[in-house]
């Protein structure tokens, strides 16, 4: 399952991507550092020595995200949930807890990319700077910055292989499936990028229990 199988099994429809709706569908429950201390009897501080921003583990034969619900504003948070959700998606857990090798880390930050700005999608809304990506998936400029180059790669990749004046050809079935699903959030958010209005609304991080 990749990370565009994903969005399309979550029903995820609109940009920026709402996490919650994602570990809801899958059934992967998020929790907030202070709860897991509350119900667990942990020590806040070891939890900041497991991670600053996050850990995911099994309890009961369910995966949980514990997320510190004091890391550096929402972007972070936001990124923080799609990668955790990233190692339960991909497998990353073993007997009960997460023990990542490095390419299992760059594979989470790849899938959680591809979840928070789906490069098809984007391109289709016609993206043109990171700050605009940024605002429309709701990264932080550095991962937006990041994401961008992907992009405009992408792209420049098209445009030598004469794709770009069919767009459509460059696409792989699972995103062609993707640029269906969001179809109507592309639409309309071209004709109000046009008239000068915003259609970004939903995804926000949500207060964790």
């Amino acid at each position: 399952m990749n990370a565009l199988d994903v969005l399309h099994r979550a029903g995820i429809r609109r940009l920026p991507t709402d996490t919650e709706a994602i570990a809801e569908h899958f059934g992967i429950k998020l929790v907030s550092y202070s709860s897991v201390a509350r119900i667990y009897e942990r020590d806040m501080a070891e939890l900041y020595r497991i991670s600053r921003q996050g850990y995911s583990f099994v309890v009961d034969g369910r995966y949980v995200c514990a997320i510190n619900e004091n890391s550096c504003g929402e972007t972070r948070r936001r990124w923080t949930i799609a990668h955790e959700l990233s190692h339960c998606l991909l497998g990353h857990i073993r007997d009960g807890r997460l023990c990542c090798t490095p390419e299992e880390e760059r594979a989470a930050d790849r899938f959680a990319a591809e979840l928070l700005a789906p490069l098809a999608v984007v391109n289709f809304c016609g993206v043109t700077s990171a700050e605009e990506l940024m605002r429309l998936c709701r990264l932080s400029r550095k991962a937006a910055e990041i994401r961008f180059g992907q992009l405009d790669a992408r792209r420049r990749e098209a445009a030598r292989s004469r794709f770009s004046e069919a767009r459509t050809q460059a696409l792989s079935a699972a995103e062609l499936k993707t640029v269906s699903d969001f179809s109507f959030f592309i639409t309309e958010y071209i004709f109000n990028k046009k008239g000068g209005c915003s259609v970004l609304s939903g995804g926000a991080v949500r207060a964790l229990p």
